[in-house]
């Protein structure tokens, strides 16, 4: 049987729809600095509380709050958080594991779950990333309050702290 596989952060909006009920979702996560620094210093995101790329269009209409928040880097990690909810709650009809990326290929839990074995399968860990970069942002970097406790949150909650 062969396995057919794809992979998005832009399927998050439509894991519930009804023809994917019986599709396998695996949520995998990268380090929460490493995934806003892309954002920020590699693509250039959020830097207007207006998008201007399609891509970005589609972030902001599925969280519209983005508009309201002021600065680029509170921007980014409330797209972190939120956008790691939708993908959590939009698939909560389906069969669903949370792995972390940098740790996928130790993971049993996820190829119990693939239903294959580690001789089976080879999995990359490298990302997109269009430029490279050659620091990242730091948690001191982001202003105190509200947003920069709800990243650390997360960053807690998925063991990169």
């Amino acid at each position: 049987q062969q396995t057919i596989a794809e992979s998005s952060y832009m399927a998050a909006p439509y894991l519930m729809l009804n023809e994917l009920k019986d599709v396998k979702i695996i949520h995998i996560v990268r380090n929460p600095i490493k995934v806003i620094s892309s954002f920020i210093k590699s693509l250039n995101y959020f830097k207007e509380s207006s998008p201007t790329n399609d891509w970005e269009i589609k972030i902001y209409n599925n969280l519209p709050e983005l508009k309201n928040i002021p600065t680029q880097i509170e921007r980014a990690c409330y797209y972190y958080c939120n956008w790691n909810d939708l993908i959590k709650n939009n698939s909560k009809n389906n069969k669903y594991i949370l792995c972390k990326l940098e740790n996928i290929d130790k993971n049993e839990k996820f190829y119990n779950f693939i239903e294959k074995e580690k001789k089976e399968i080879q999995i990359s860990k490298k990302t997109n990333t269009i430029n490279e970069r050659n620091e990242n942002l730091k948690i001191s970097d982001i202003p105190s309050g509200s947003i920069k406790n709800e990243f650390y949150s997360k960053c807690s909650e998925y063991n990169y702290m």
